[in-house]
């Protein structure tokens, strides 16, 4: 249960920072 917590934690940071980056690729076009 905590691996899985861990999990989607480390998927939302991932989801999150993906975010980030496509909005700096965006913001630079």
């Amino acid at each position: 249960m905590i691996i899985g917590f861990f999990s989607s934690v480390i998927n939302l940071i991932i989801f999150v920072g993906l975010g980030s980056i496509w909005m700096k690729a965006i913001g630079m076009w």
